[in-house]
């Protein structure tokens, strides 16, 4: 969905998406909303988690996720449902994901 903003000039402008342009794996344009696989997550992502919650975040590898938007530091955020329903929100990388045409 747009959002009316007003830029440095004074003048309406429309914004939609990922305000920075970030790329997936394979250079591919991704924006908010957009469906990626999720290829890898880094190392320190697990770093003082347990177990249970190290295999929860392995469980998405290799799933399909929206987009939910850009998170700074050209990050961007994917949210989940764990097992037990709880939501879990992670952000990462562009690179550890592939954008699924469609």
């Amino acid at each position: 969905m747009d959002k009316k903003i007003i830029n440095h000039n004074g003048k309406l402008a429309r914004k939609s998406g990922l305000s920075k342009k970030l790329f997936d794996h394979q250079g591919s344009l991704l924006r908010k909303g957009d469906t990626v696989k999720l290829l890898t997550l880094p190392l320190e992502m697990f770093l003082g988690l347990t177990e249970p919650e190290q295999n929860t975040l392995r469980a998405e590898i290799g799933k399909n996720h929206l987009i939910q938007g850009p998170c700074g530091q050209g990050k961007i955020k994917l949210e989940f449902y764990d097992a037990h329903g709880a939501l879990h929100a992670i952000l990462i990388n562009p690179s550890c994901v592939t954008r699924i045409l469609g």
